[in-house]
């Protein structure tokens, strides 16, 4: 094909296409300081600068030098046999041994942060029960009791057999626990955020962590209650320990979170990723796990090309497990309706019960919406601009050709 006619055109194309790339990580980070934290999930910043080698994210602590991540938290007092170890406070404190401030998304964020990547909940596949797989992740206590005396002991010792789990021979207690990763909220929200369960000992595929093997969440049924032989009572402050295997980086069982906005753009867990380079992060996703997963969660808006297209040089990488998802269309920005204005309501209300995460006025989030519609519109018109110019270039070359 003779191209010659074209290529001044194609040339502004190239440089167009350069800018593009350029302004929409920039684009990315301005967006990402909008969002509430609940919908920015990995990509929230740390609440503190690293000091040496101690991350905070919030309250919580990584260690990348001991590898490992420390959660404050406080005993409850649980009215029900457990479906959790650990739960956000104000959530399911009926069912938890412990209650801590920290958000699920960033106890998630600081795995990740040792090198973790959440492995594949409990499911049943064609009949046949598959337990929770991946990262596996020792679990430890520390606290100091009223004579002054420090304790740690792992957290396996809280826990006691229900003796209700009469239909198969209960399992020992977990000596570890699979780092699953929480799942993604049709609004794009952690979903362990908004329910609360963080540390599950049954099976439930919202928390952060699960036990590696078949537990139940049927109330008549669960496996474990509280020690109360070992455990301090309710209200004693505890840190909560994470420390991965040696090899938890490179766990069999892996899956990642793609996501695809209305303009095209690619986030791999959160970061920018350009579409281009999906070949080679598969190779090396696909090289540290054995069994890798891919879940590519397109918004409603987004051209149809782009999914199939990622989903190939994924597996030109060499990753065949995918599951797809469709986001649903943004709501409106104001409640036109009752119930939407009484579910806005709830979500400011939840917002302000966390000091920390509290966003802007709402006037001044107001404001910052305007911004962000006038600069997508600007974005979308020369996005328009530069297809429009690439059209106009191949019929160029066409008609060359001809």
């Amino acid at each position: 094909m003779n191209i010659s006619a074209a290529e001044p055109a194609l040339g502004g194309l190239r440089r167009d296409c350069m800018w593009m790339e350029m302004t929409r990580f920039f684009h990315i980070a301005l967006m990402a300081a909008m969002v509430p934290p609940a919908a920015r999930v990995f990509a929230d910043p740390p609440a503190s600068a690293p000091a040496g080698d101690v991350v905070r994210l919030g309250v919580v602590s990584v260690d990348r030098a001991e590898r490992t991540v420390t959660i404050p938290a406080r005993v409850v007092k649980p009215g029900y046999m457990l479906e959790f170890f650990l739960c956000r406070t104000g959530t399911k404190e009926y069912e938890s041994i412990l209650a801590t401030d920290a958000l699920p998304h960033r106890i998630h964020a600081a795995l990740l942060l040792l090198g973790l990547a959440p492995g594949l909940p409990a499911q049943t596949a064609e009949g046949t029960f598959l337990p929770p797989r991946g990262a596996r992740v020792a679990m430890e206590l520390r606290w100091t009791d009223q004579a002054g005396v420090k304790h740690t002991v792992p957290a396996s010792d809280w826990l006691a057999d229900s003796g209700k789990a009469s239909k198969e021979k209960s399992p020992a207690k977990p000596a570890r626990w699979i780092f699953v990763g929480s799942d993604i909220t049709p609004g794009g929200g952690y979903l362990a955020d908004q329910a609360g369960g963080i540390i599950a000992v049954a099976n439930v595929a919202d928390a952060v962590l699960d036990v590696p093997f078949a537990s139940t969440k049927s109330l008549r049924e669960r496996r474990f209650v509280l020690n109360k032989k070992t455990t301090p009572p309710p209200g004693t402050k505890v840190d909560l320990i994470l420390k991965p295997d040696k090899n938890a980086a490179s766990a069999d069982y892996a899956r990642a979170l793609l996501e695809i906005d209305p303009q095209g753009r690619l986030a791999m867990d959160g970061l920018p990723v350009a579409m281009e380079k999906l070949t080679a992060w598969a190779e090396n996703f696909s090289t540290d796990h054995k069994y890798a997963r891919v879940v590519i969660r397109s918004a409603a808006e987004t051209p149809a090309g782009f999914a199939p297209r990622a989903r190939m040089e994924l597996k030109l990488g060499g990753i065949y497990d995918f599951e797809f998802r469709v986001a649903p269309e943004d709501p409106p920005l104001l409640p036109r309706t009752k119930q939407q204005l009484q579910t806005t309501l709830n979500v400011w209300k939840e917002r302000f019960a966390t000091p920390e995460d509290q966003l802007d006025d709402p006037a001044q989030s107001a404001e910052q919406i305007l911004r962000q519609i006038e600069r997508r519109r600007a974005e979308q018109k020369k996005l328009d601009e530069l297809w429009s110019r690439y059209a106009e270039a191949l019929r160029k070359m066409r008609q060359s050709n001809k």
